[in-house]
């Protein structure tokens, strides 16, 4: 964990351990549910929720003062 402070380099063993998980993951077929969450992520919840929040922001305001 002290590579997680200061923001070095991962240790060699763990880059491996990575890149060798990854490729296991990938050749059964199990990173496409990481890839849908993740475009579900960026693409809906990034994106639009600040939006619906402010639209409803705006809606709640005019419909208690106006």
């Amino acid at each position: 964990e002290k590579w997680s402070k200061n923001m070095t380099p991962l240790p060699g063993p763990v880059k491996y351990q990575l890149r060798h998980a990854l490729e296991k993951h990938e050749k059964l077929g199990n990173l496409r549910a990481l890839r849908a969450y993740a475009f579900v992520y960026e693409e809906i919840i990034e994106k639009w929720i600040p939006r619906l929040l402010w639209i409803s922001l705006f809606f709640l305001t005019y419909y208690l003062f106006f």
